[in-house]
């Protein structure tokens, strides 16, 4: 199921030192696995140093590719699926959740040999110039700060709204979309999350504007503290 928990094992390899290493078999990594990048497992108390290592060895995997509209046929029986079994809200929730975990482990990955981020801005540059192509094939078409403090993430032809550009009812279409959304608000929280920014997430959704879509990040109280 969709929300299963995650079994702990020991790996054979490493026996000898009586390491437990998570199987990271989670519906994120599934997810991971359809855009292309191999499941790779963390042991669950590690050194930096050696996570780096990991993460540096699974580059030695074949890149796998699929269609993008794979993906899209994934999403939207996912969203279909938990909508009929769960209902709207509790739906997104989900979808939002899983999005958040594969957006955890992508930006580990992708970040693992990189030059650390040592500022707000500096987090938010890369989510907008780096992770953004990898998750959604091109970049933001503009990244701004509004009058509260809040990041607002514009991208004007958001590929993921695009199905649903003159597709109906307007309100058919809304639930529809929030449905579609909710992952990619998970991947940016978890992206941010996994870069030490802790934040919320909201999609600004307009039917008559489609496939246009506003993401704003408000940053939590304490989220100040995280960089120094």
């Amino acid at each position: 199921s969709l929300d299963r928990k995650v079994p702990v094992r020991k790996d054979a390899a490493d026996t000898h030192r009586g390491t437990e290493w998570l199987a990271l078999e989670q519906p994120a990594n599934s997810i991971l696995t359809t855009l292309g990048y191999p499941s790779i497992r963390a042991p669950a108390v590690v050194g930096a140093h050696r996570l780096v290592t990991i993460m540096a060895e699974s580059e030695a995997y074949p890149k796998r590719e699929v269609a993008e509209s794979t993906v899209f046929f994934l999403q939207a029986e996912m969203a279909r699926s938990l909508r009929d079994r769960c209902g709207l809200d509790a739906a997104t929730a989900k979808l939002d959740a899983i999005g958040f975990s594969a957006g955890v482990n992508l930006a580990t990955r992708q970040s693992a040999l990189r030059f650390p981020c040592i500022s707000l801005l500096d987090a938010m540059k890369y989510l907008c110039k780096d992770m953004w192509p990898v998750m959604f094939r091109k970049p933001v078409d503009r990244l701004q700060v509004d009058k509260a403090g809040n990041y607002v993430i514009q991208d004007k032809s958001f590929r993921w709204l695009e199905p649903f550009t003159g597709a109906g009812r307007d309100d058919e279409v809304m639930e529809a979309a929030i449905l579609h959304v909710a992952l990619p608000v998970g991947f940016i929280r978890g992206i941010l999350h996994a870069l030490r920014v802790e934040c919320t997430v909201n999609a600004d959704l307009s039917v008559a504007n489609f496939p246009a879509c506003h993401f704003k990040v408000a940053l939590k109280a304490e989220d100040g503290q995280n960089f120094s």
